[in-house]
């Protein structure tokens, strides 16, 4: 017979499915940090607050008072952002996921074509064009939920260009 803790915990373990075992270490060390300033009981409202303002303080860019850009994703080559607003509900935005170079903090639209004008480093190029004719650079893995254009990304060694170096 299942106790309530072991029928929480069979829950949770059915969320974590399909994700990197370090992405699952990642979220539990979050999840620590954040427990160790709760009081007991929790109360999921002010956990749920709590976080946010650690995403914000950690993660967010402020565009405006009311718009954020949170680091949705990240690799070597870019950085993935989300767009939130605090007035706005998301049906309003044509587009909600943004990205720049990791050293510049300019943002753009994630769309093909910012994605071939702004991403010209020369180690990506020729996988950059095959992955852009056959796939929308926000499409998703449909277990992990991870931007196929990151993972892709991910699979690339980083090489140093030389005007980097200079």
């Amino acid at each position: 017979m299942y106790t309530y803790t072991d029928t929480i915990a069979k829950h949770m373990i059915r969320q974590l499915d399909g994700l990197p075992k370090i992405e699952v270490y990642d979220i539990l060390a979050t999840l620590e940090a954040l427990l160790l300033r709760q009081a007991s009981p929790i109360v999921a409202a002010q956990l749920i607050r709590s976080y946010e303002d650690q995403v914000i303080c950690k993660r967010g860019i402020i565009a405006t008072q009311q718009l954020y850009y949170f680091l949705y994703d990240s690799c070597y080559y870019l950085k993935v952002y989300k767009y939130h607003s605090l007035i706005l509900p998301t049906i309003f935005y044509k587009n909600e996921l943004y990205f720049s170079h990791p050293k510049e903090e300019e943002s753009y639209p994630l769309t093909k074509e910012n994605i071939r004008t702004h991403l010209t480093h020369p180690a990506i190029q020729l996988a950059l064009t095959a992955f852009l004719a056959k796939h929308k650079p926000t499409e998703r893995h449909p277990i992990t939920k991870r931007l196929l254009l990151l993972h892709l990304l991910d699979q690339i060694d980083p090489v140093p260009t030389s005007d980097a170096s200079s």
